[in-house]
This record gives C-alpha cells, sequence and structure tokens, in this order.
C-alpha cells in the first residue's frame, strides 16, 4: 500500500472549449492525518484541484491515486470506500445544506448513502455525537438549517463530514465566507479533528487538504503548505520553512499582503 492517501500525480487539467490548460502538471501527495494547506490567488486553480482530487472531474493528463491506484469513476463499489474515506467542506455555509432537511438529517446522510449505517437508533445516536464534537447542543438534530448563523451551519457541515469517520476532509475556504469573529472558532474546531475527538472512530487522525488564499489560516493550521500560482505549484514544503525563508517572488508576494497589526504609539 502507498504510504500516501490521496495523491495527484503530474496532474493537467482544460475545461472544455478552452484553449489553454488550467492546471499544468501538478503533483500533491497527501499522507493521513497530515495537514497540508494550498495557497493561491482567487483564480490559480484551487477549486478545480479540489474537484479533481474530489473525483467530480477527471484529469487531462496525469492520474488522481487514491491509496495507491488511480481513481477511477467508474468503478461504484470502489468510489464508494472512497466517498467514505474522503470528505469535503465547502466555502459557503448557507448553501451547503438542504434547507428542507432537518440537521439531523443531514449530518446522517452520508451514513444512510454510503450504506454504512440504517438504523434509526444508530443514526439518531452517531448524530448526537457529531453535535457534541462541534459544540451545537442536541435539539439541533430536529431544526432546520434557516435557524442557525453561519458560523453554526459550518460547524453543522463539519459534523456531516465527520460522519463517516473519514481519514481526510478537503476543505474549500472554510472560514472565508465568514464574520471575522466566528473564524477563529472555526479554525480552533479544524484544528481538532481527528486529535482527541470522540466522533471519529478510531485513534488515528483525519488528514485535512485545507484550500486558502490566507497565508495566515494555513499557518494556524497546517503542517506543510503548497503554493499554486496561475496553475502551477510554484512552491511547497514545511509550513514553518516556507513561511520563514520563501524561496519563490510569488511565495514572498502572498506573506508581504498578510495584514499586520499596527504597533502602538509608546
Amino acid at each position: 500500500m502507498s504510504e500516501y492517501l490521496l495523491a495527484a500525480d503530474d496532474v493537467s487539467f482544460r475545461y472544455p472549449g478552452r484553449g489553454a490548460d488550467t492546471l499544468h502538471g501538478i503533483t500533491l501527495a497527501l499522507r493521513r492525518g497530515e495537514r497540508v494547506g494550498l495557497v493561491g490567488e482567487s483564480g490559480a486553480g484551487k477549486s478545480t484541484i479540489l474537484k479533481l482530487l474530489l473525483g467530480l472531474d477527471s484529469p487531462t493528463a496525469g492520474a488522481v491515486r487514491f491509496r495507491g491506484a488511480p481513481l477511477n469513476l467508474r468503478d461504484r463499489a470502489g468510489l464508494r470506500g472512497f466517498r467514505s474515506a474522503v470528505q469535503n467542506v465547502f466555502q459557503d455555509p448557507y448553501g451547503a445544506l438542504d434547507p428542507r432537511a432537518s440537521v439531523g438529517r443531514s449530518i446522517s446522510e452520508p451514513l444512510r448513502s454510503l450504506g454504512i449505517e440504517r438504523d434509526r437508533a444508530a443514526l439518531d445516536a452517531r448524530v448526537s455525537e457529531l453535535l457534541r464534537a462541534v459544540d451545537l447542543p442536541a435539539d439541533a438534530a430536529d431544526r432546520y438549517p434557516h435557524a442557525f448563523s453561519g458560523g453554526q451551519r459550518q460547524r453543522i457541515a463539519i459534523a456531516r463530514a465527520l460522519a463517516p469517520g473519514p481519514q481526510l476532509i478537503l476543505a474549500d475556504e472554510p472560514v472565508s465566507a465568514l464574520d471575522m469573529s466566528v473564524r477563529t472558532q472555526i479554525i480552533e474546531l479544524l484544528r481538532g479533528l481527528g486529535r482527541a475527538d470522540a466522533a471519529v472512530p478510531d485513534d488515528n487522525q483525519t488528514g485535512l487538504l485545507l484550500v486558502s488564499h490566507d497565508l495566515s489560516i494555513v499557518a494556524a493550521l497546517c503542517d506543510r503548505v503548497a503554493v499554486l500560482q496561475d496553475g502551477r505549484i510554484v512552491e511547497q514544503g514545511p509550513t514553518a520553512r516556507v513561511l520563514a525563508d520563501p524561496q519563490h517572488p510569488y511565495t514572498r508576494t502572498l506573506l508581504a499582503a498578510i495584514p499586520r497589526l499596527p504597533r502602538a504609539e509608546e
């Protein structure tokens, strides 16, 4: 078995009708339990990489590999295992949840659709466990998304992603649509995933691929970072090293754009 859980292996991608590739020779490998940040400005191709890693699109060239084998979108049984192991959290907490479904039903949906659990009592117990893990009250299960704030909806989306006990969560700008006052709370929740969380059914850590334009958030959460510019990874390595000693001019530009608090007057 490959040491990598999920990897893009020299992946390129071109949208139909476009004359040029959106992605060029992307190689990005994720070990189980590892926290990796993928950073770059809007239009760099971050969300396209995420779609390929989620199996929502196929590469034009290269391969996406799951546990060392090419991801086969026609293999329904194999995809069921993939969907159990790899879950996602999207940017928009308002559009991520079905407004017609109760919170409890939304959280338990992956368990039902993947055939992991269908017993009502077991599903209810799992939902209660997950709500506790994301610091929401038990009665949230019977309420509907409109009753919750953006930060609470993102917590619900994270609980749903945790439901099948994934080995990896792919998060696309999970705090950018939230007020500054709740961003820190969600960042702390993501930091704790799979570390001291009883909602994860084994002792292994849940890995994270965090897609962001904000290096300060990546610095808070990620062990390793890859920098994407115009569809190419221009630099990657341990987060502390890249932030302390960036080698590529684009990385230095991103670092220079991080807001800094003004010094207090003496």
